[in-house]
């Protein structure tokens, strides 16, 4: 499905396998800095028109968790419309 998403969407940033408790955009900095997250992982976040992230190793129990859910804006900002499938989120900003 992802895949679909992504071919549909031509401007579009995709993070893949995040950690449901920490924000991707800092895990991506600190583990991968080329990548351009660096005012976004201090919640710096730009205006993006599709914004895609798999939880691809954590369990839909983990995922829903409402302690993980109430931290949605901390870690990747707020967003005019969410959609969400099972192991990835949709964000349009």
């Amino acid at each position: 499905m992802l895949n679909w998403i992504r071919a549909q969407e031509q401007d579009h940033c995709f993070l893949n396998s995040v950690n449901v408790s920490t924000s991707p955009f800092r895990h991506f900095h600190l583990h991968f800095p080329h990548k351009g997250f660096r005012e976004e992982a201090w919640g710096n976040f730009k205006t993006k028109n599709c914004f895609l992230y798999s939880y691809e190793d954590h369990s839909i129990a983990k995922i829903t968790e409402p302690k993980y859910q109430k931290k949605h804006d901390l870690y990747v900002g707020k967003t005019s419309h969410r959609y969400d499938d099972f192991y990835s989120e949709i964000r349009l900003i």
